[in-house]
């Protein structure tokens, strides 16, 4: 039977659903004449939706619901950030399949405890998970789904102590050596440029320019983290075939798979300390360092940000000419490395 003008309507959605009858109301209109739909929720049979209309139109402001599931379908088509951030927070989602029912208004400080306290407990999974929550809960509380009230209950989460992380290990000039000497591509790039994993997996198309021989870090975990790193002139053969291979904008998954070499007894960080050492070692200026690697600094520091690539190339294959002896200050190798 057809509803009446105003009540709002029932129908269901294509496809093999869980919840395939969907209930919406009009709210408004556009200056078009169009309809402004608020979406009541998603139920199993058309009964359910009709009942949740008849509830909405009693108490229209306490009764809108959306299941976890279905908050999380909808976050998720709206997210535009990092693809490596939704995959993490796509792992954590599917963690909390018990809870996927759930209603956002319902979800309560002892469901999202257990979610957090699923084994095998770590930290770095119930980080994820509190994160995933509270970007539903945001999304569900610009909607209208939930009260602030719902995210408040995240901060009272007991999660697993942080791990200390251990100190970092510089690599050995035999190691170094070692590096160059097998070809392993992905060790001698953080090596000498000192990029952290994350910015070298995050680096897009384009982002290599080779013309002024600079990297573009357009991603990183601090603010001072965007800049652009110099490229050593030996260094840049070593980027064109991890660019031709494929390496750019592939994430960190095909960055170990293809570039890391197994069990070679250091990890990913362990480089970047390393490039720091070694322009130490060069006598290469403290703010100047800060500055290559994206460390936050001082006013001073940030005079040295700005200055001219040419001379933080000069810096960098100064530093570098014990590990790239043909290539130092080569503009004749440089001309045949970019024909």
């Amino acid at each position: 039977m057809r509803r009446a003008n105003g009540t709002g309507s029932v129908f269901k959605l294509s496809g093999k659903r869980h919840k395939p009858w969907c209930a919406k109301v009009v709210v408004g209109w556009k200056d078009s004449g169009q309809p402004i739909y608020k979406y009541i929720g998603y139920y199993k049979t058309k009964t359910e939706g009709i009942n949740a209309l008849a509830a909405y139109s009693v108490a229209p402001d306490t009764v809108l619901r959306i299941s976890l599931e279905d908050a999380w379908v909808k976050w998720s088509a709206s997210y535009t950030g990092r693809s490596t951030t939704l995959a993490a927070y796509a792992s954590a989602y599917k963690r909390m399949k018990p809870w996927h029912h759930i209603t956002l208004d319902r979800l309560t400080l002892d469901m999202m405890q257990s979610m957090c306290d699923l084994a095998p407990v770590t930290y770095a999974r119930a980080i994820n998970i509190k994160k995933t929550l509270s970007a539903i809960l945001d999304w569900g509380q610009a909607h209208d789904y939930c009260p602030s009230s719902r995210k408040d209950l995240l901060k009272y989460l007991r999660l697993p102590e942080r791990p200390v992380e251990t100190s970092a290990r510089i690599l050995t000039d035999d190691e170094i050596h070692k590096a160059l000497e097998t070809h392993q591509i992905g060790p001698v790039i953080l090596l000498f440029t000192g990029l952290r994993m994350g910015e070298l997996t995050s680096l897009e198309p384009g982002c290599i320019n080779w013309e002024d021989l600079y990297i573009d870090v357009r991603h990183s975990k601090t603010k001072a983290g965007i800049r652009h790193v110099p490229i050593p002139d030996g260094l840049v053969p070593w980027l064109k075939e991890y660019e031709e291979a494929g390496g750019i904008g592939r994430g960190r998954k095909y960055f170990e798979a293809h570039f890391w070499p197994a069990d070679c007894g250091y990890r990913r960080h362990d480089c970047r300390h390393t490039y720091i050492t070694l322009l130490t070692e060069a006598g290469v200026d403290a703010r100047m360092i800060k500055a290559l690697v994206g460390h936050t600094g001082d006013v001073t520091t940030d005079v040295y940000t700005h200055w001219s690539m040419e001379r933080k190339r000069e810096i960098v294959n100064n530093a570098f000419e014990y590990w790239f002896p043909k290539f130092a200050n080569s503009h004749e190798g440089m001309d045949r490395l970019l024909a």
